[in-house]
């Protein structure tokens, strides 16, 4: 019984790997109508909950005395969210499952935000991938790797990544997938003009860039016990509510009609965008309630995905944020810092001056020389990597 074998460290990194997977992969099964994606969140979905019950298990037997108590309250808290974050990915692939229409916004934002997941087809073998991306899902022949622990790769393979635009194109490009630029085409509806004044797409486009920066920046203030940005989730929870109703008002009263099932799946997706971003806040509220602890702290340090906070020295000082080409080296920006408060989202024209912060995001590298290199390229820039405001 996996109540026994495990601990609840061993469990609570299952659970937030296992959950920012399923969100994911459940998005690429929108974006690109894959059944295959969806049947396997829905799986992933299962093996959640059953890890949420041998955890909440397996931490009531532990508790002995009351700061055990505090910390158990803790981890509760952090399981739940994260299985909320499970169910909503799993609402979200049963819009593919079923077979419900899936409105072209969907697909366009589904992949948005600075961040891409799509399937690339390998064409050679190699033994690892040197670019920051992080695998979630390979086919090879009639079986399925979730989530592989090494990235090896064999020729024919099918592989579900995600990571910036820049590095998921390095990874293409290794494999001899040359059809990746048509793909990517085909998801940049949210940034063309099109879009422009349409208040369904706007509204579903800043849904989903909320609450994907509000996961990002949870799992940041509770790595690092982080209030200052705890409590800027907490307080976008209510924006989040506001442009969820909005994005809701907007579907139902969109001057081109859709059919009844069309509307559902906008419902849905919605619906779940929502419920993510209710779950970043309770996470937050765990940092702002002093449930955090050293166990989750290292709990979600041993991740694929890694926060990093970058202050900019005066060589980078009147540049503008996409001038540094931080996407080339596969950083995904989050948010930036001045003066004590945080601009979130981050326009890619912002002027970065010195003293600025910026909050960054990557999956990390197999290799330790890999990230050593990343760390390097980062200070040539004029930014200064550090765990601790002064």
């Amino acid at each position: 019984m996996a109540l026994y074998r495990e601990t609840v460290r061993d469990i609570l990194i299952k659970l937030r790997r296992y959950a920012s997977i399923a969100v994911d992969l459940s998005l690429y099964s929108i974006a690109f109508n894959d059944k295959t994606a969806a049947m396997e969140t829905l799986r992933l979905e299962d093996r959640i909950d059953h890890y949420y019950r041998d955890l909440l298990a397996k931490t009531s037997i532990a508790i002995r005395s009351p700061d055990q108590a505090k910390l158990a309250l803790g981890i509760y808290e952090v399981a739940h969210s994260l299985d909320i974050i499970s169910d909503s990915a799993g609402d979200l692939a049963s819009i593919v499952i079923m077979e419900y229409p899936v409105h072209e916004y969907i697909r366009a934002v589904a992949n948005c935000c600075g961040e891409l997941v799509v399937l690339v087809k390998s064409r050679k073998s190699l033994r690892e991938l040197p670019s920051m991306v992080d695998i979630l899902l390979i086919k090879r022949g009639d079986s399925y790797i979730l989530a592989p622990s090494k990235a090896r790769v064999e020729d024919g393979d099918s592989i579900v990544v995600r990571g910036s635009v820049d590095a998921v194109l390095e990874v293409a490009s290794l494999l001899g997938d040359d059809s990746i630029m048509r793909i990517i085409d085909e998801v940049k509806p949210t940034i063309t003009m099109g879009w422009v004044g349409d208040d369904l797409a706007s509204s579903l486009l800043r849904l989903k860039s909320l609450t994907r920066q509000m996961l990002d920046l949870a799992f940041h203030a509770l790595i690092y016990n982080d209030e200052s940005l705890a409590k800027i989730v907490a307080d976008m929870e209510d924006t989040v509510d506001q442009v969820y109703y909005e994005a809701l008002y907007h579907t139902y009263s969109a001057s081109t009609p859709q059919s009844a099932r069309e509307m559902v799946s906008l419902s849905i997706f919605i619906k779940s965008l929502e419920a993510i971003g209710d779950a970043a806040a309770r996470l937050s509220l765990s940092v702002l309630r002093g449930y955090n602890s050293s166990l989750i702290e290292e709990v979600l340090e041993e991740q694929e995905e890694v926060y990093l906070k970058l202050r900019a020295t005066g060589k980078a000082s009147g540049r503008k944020l996409s001038s540094l080409n931080l996407e080339d080296l596969g950083l995904i920006t989050v948010a930036l810092g001045r003066d004590g408060s945080w601009i979130i989202p981050v326009d890619p024209e912002h002027s970065i001056y010195e003293g600025d912060i910026i909050l960054v995001k990557y999956y990390k590298p197999e290799r330790l020389d890999s990230e050593k290199s990343l760390i390097s390229k980062i200070k040539s820039l004029g930014l200064e990597p550090f765990e601790e405001e002064e």
